[in-house]
């Protein structure tokens, strides 16, 4: 598993770090990516993984990258697996 630190970082450089970072990670076969942000200074960029919002900024780099939250247990702490969503078609219901 990779570990990737955003301590200290504005959320711009965050994201533009996350991105290069999951991309290689993704490349090299890692499963996880656990991903430090902390929890009184990491908030921002807590919600930023936490919410999705991340995919949307890996698909300019690539397609095929997409990470979902695997375990949030942690405050500071983001572990992110690499995968497919399953889209659920509820509208026939």
């Amino acid at each position: 598993m990779i570990k990737i630190d955003t301590h200290g970082l504005k959320i711009l450089d965050a994201s533009l770090e996350l991105c290069n970072k999951i991309e290689d990670a993704y490349y090299l076969g890692h499963e996880f990516v656990k991903v430090v942000h902390g929890f009184n200074n990491g908030t921002v960029i807590q919600k930023y993984i936490r919410s999705g919002e991340i995919n949307s900024k890996l698909r300019i780099f690539d397609s095929n990258v997409e990470v979902f939250v695997y375990d949030a247990q942690d405050p500071g702490v983001t572990i992110l697996k690499f995968g497919k969503k399953k889209w659920i078609n509820n509208w026939n219901e």
